[in-house]
């Protein structure tokens, strides 16, 4: 009992840590922050706005723009009476929270005071994201964190009392360099632990990855390496191991409670300015960027690899059920429940897989598009290739041709034509694959027909916006307005031609 250190640590560490549990838990209630987006103002003066940090939003854009940077918690879009929920989803309690104040301010809009199920997706994890992924991160973090710190500070001190430190000083190494080859000594062996450690947690534990593993590693590295530098800085201030370990409640414990297991949000104002300081902080949260957000992929999030193509068969059916349903319905008219319903999966199951009702669209479009556009290209080549004596000839073959193609391909060219003005996305893919190779074949057919005398001397672009505008227009017309059953094939190509024909004709 004559240590001073060990008296002051058995009395003033449990009032410490007790004081920063009541801060913690005695902060104010979760206030969350939503976003309505275009929401009439009669529907506004029905909804009950206390309780919440409330935006409004022109479009969905804006809206997903700051779902995306954490700005809110989620946002409503009113289809009808019924509001569709958008979550930002990383953290299961924030969901609660802001569902549970949308069910509230929502409520007089129910029909006849029944209580209608509301569609909610996710921008990240989904409805079946357990305690454990939500945590995960920061107890991995904690854990590489706590083992280094303390197996550093306790090794440091032993090559202390041990003489090894003070027959290193006494050679002619500098300060800096015994100091440089301790931290990659002990680096070495830390490496290997914060290696394992995430591979288990990851790969045997199965904690929510949406990220890549090689990031997870570069974040335990860096709260290894902070953990070593700081073990040993704390060790210099201790005689003995008891004293480095009696560090644990003043460098360690307090920094739990600032690591993201509490909502940083509703603690005390007490302990609030304490956050930035505590490294624990900044790992915990790039640990969630990374294995519950996926910030780390390309922003192209939709985009799917080769790999990503080697679907599971819930995955294809989910696809399949997809396709069908946004070909006949529309995206917007497609709720993903019905998604769900027709593929014989739990709705949880396509936001585990696709993150959102958008990713799903994209996951469905872009791989067809990939897989379809050397198709479109062999297609097309076919009638390019040739050589046409009369402008009139090679049009007529190029429209029945791609007639031909729609037909086979008419799902995808349904969804393609209902989504691409308001997904750019698509647009941008379309012409990647496909647009930019065959556009420049035609300009180089116009231009030999314009020096032929055949067609008119104008501006290439606006030949072909021609050209274009009315074979889509005549494909269109034939198999999504009229219908095929009032339609004379050969009578209307030939009035479609002559269409074409009049209008190009040289001057």
């Amino acid at each position: 009992m004559r240590d001073k250190r060990t008296l002051a640590l058995l009395i003033f560490a449990p009032i410490l840590v007790l004081t920063m549990l009541y801060l913690v838990f005695d902060g104010d209630d979760y206030i969350p922050k939503v976003g309505l987006v275009d929401v009439p103002e009669m529907i506004m003066g029905q909804i009950d706005l206390e309780d919440a940090e409330i935006t409004e939003y022109r479009n969905e854009t804006e809206a997903n723009d700051d779902l995306v940077n954490q700005e809110i918690d989620g946002y409503v879009v009113l289809d009808g009476q019924t509001p569709s929920i958008f979550l930002e989803g990383s953290d299961p309690s924030v969901n609660g929270a802001t569902l549970k104040w949308i069910q509230s301010a929502f409520v007089n809009l129910q029909q006849n005071g029944n209580s209608t199920e509301l569609e909610v997706d996710y921008l990240h994890g989904s409805s079946e994201m357990g305690s454990f992924d939500y945590f995960g991160p920061v107890l991995l973090g904690f854990f590489v964190f706590f083992f280094v710190f303390l197996i550093a500070g306790v090794s440091f001190i032993r090559e202390r009392t041990t003489g090894t430190l003070e027959r290193l000083l006494s050679t002619p190494l500098r300060k800096w360099e015994i100091v440089m080859g301790y931290v990659f000594g002990f680096g070495i062996f830390t490496m290997i632990q914060s290696t394992i450690i995430a591979w288990y947690a990851i790969y045997v534990l199965d904690m929510m990855m949406e990220g890549t593993f090689i990031y997870v590693l570069i974040i335990t590295l860096a709260i290894a390496l902070t953990a070593l530098t700081l073990g040993i800085l704390i060790s210099s201030f201790a005689n003995n191991e008891l004293q480095m370990i009696q560090f644990i409640p003043i460098v360690v414990i307090p920094q739990i409670f600032f690591s993201g297991l509490f909502n940083l949000e509703t603690i005390s104002d007490w302990l609030s300015w304490i956050v930035p300081f505590t490294p624990l902080y900044y790992a915990a949260d790039a640990l969630r960027d990374v294995m519950i957000r996926g910030m780390n992929k390309d922003k192209r999030r939709y985009t799917m690899s080769n790999d990503e193509l080697k679907l599971t068969e819930k995955q294809k059916a989910i696809l399949d059920a997809a396709t069908e349903l946004f070909a006949e319905q529309g995206f917007a008219g497609t709720s993903t429940s019905e998604i769900a319903k027709k593929a014989d999966v739990a709705e949880g199951t396509i936001f585990k897989h696709f993150k959102s009702k958008k990713g799903l669209l994209l996951s469905v479009i872009s791989p067809m598009i990939k897989v379809v556009a050397p198709m479109v290209k062999n297609d097309m080549n076919k009638i390019l290739d040739r050589d046409f004596d009369k402008f009139e000839d090679f049009i007529r073959e190029f429209i029945d041709n791609r007639i031909k193609f729609v037909v086979k391909n008419m799902t995808l060219f349904r969804v393609l034509i209902q989504e691409i003005p308001f997904h750019p996305e698509l647009k941008e893919q379309f012409i990647e694959h496909i647009g930019k190779d065959m556009l420049g074949r035609v300009r180089q057919i116009i231009e030999y027909y314009q020096e032929k005398g055949q067609i008119r001397k104008m501006p290439i672009d606006s030949v072909m916006r021609v050209i274009v505008s009315t074979v889509f227009g005549h494909v269109i017309a034939k198999l999504l307005i009229i219908g095929e059953a009032e339609w004379d094939e050969e009578a209307e190509l030939d009035r479609t031609i002559q269409f074409l024909m009049n209008g190009l004709a040289p001057e």
